[in-house]
């Protein structure tokens, strides 16, 4: 768990003091992503790489819009998206790198009655710094609880091995007659 500010915070204070430019490219990309957390996680290093692709302006919106579901829900002890979250009537869990959560998350998580999956040594990507647990995981998760009413393969693209950090995605899994997959 982490000790730090949602990260959509921090993007919307660098935009209202006038400073989001040099926060996006020095601040962030460059101090957290790329030599913080890039020096951990291999799924940093890819998103530094991407960030340098994105459009600035949506990814300020985008992260305006995290800013607002974060904030607490009318009548309610959660934010907006933790209350739609909370809402869905499909089975859930939620899965979070033991040093990425906030400790805002955290403590919604232990107040809640959601399912929640820690994996430790990921970060905010788990499905990329703990692939092959977080994906077996969601298999047998799926085979529990997916109750057969979606007989599509719920998995298409994985990625490899946790230890292959060059690798990004194997092979699509093919859906098998009577919902089973294939490819593994």
């Amino acid at each position: 768990m982490r000790d730090a500010p949602f990260f959509s915070n921090m993007v919307v204070a660098a935009a209202d003091t006038g400073g989001f430019d040099r926060w996006f490219q020095h601040d962030f990309r460059e101090t957290l992503v790329l030599r913080t957390w890039g020096a951990r996680w291999s799924s940093c290093r890819r998103y530094y790489e991407a960030l340098g692709r994105c459009r600035r302006e949506a990814f300020m919106a985008n992260a305006r819009g995290m800013f607002a579901g974060n904030q607490p829900a009318a009548g309610q002890q959660t934010c907006a998206t933790g209350a739609l979250y909370e809402s869905l009537a499909i089975p859930r869990v939620f899965c979070w790198g033991e040093e990425s959560l906030a400790q805002q998350t955290q403590r919604y998580l232990e107040s809640s009655s959601l399912s929640s999956r820690m994996f430790a040594g990921a970060g905010h990507w788990v499905m990329v710094d703990r692939a092959a647990d977080f994906y077996r995981f969601c298999e047998e998760y799926v085979a529990v609880n997916g109750g057969g009413r979606d007989r599509r393969c719920p998995l298409k693209n994985r990625t490899t091995e946790a230890g292959d950090q060059n690798s990004l995605h194997a092979p699509p899994r093919q859906a098998l007659p009577g919902g089973r997959c294939a490819g593994r």
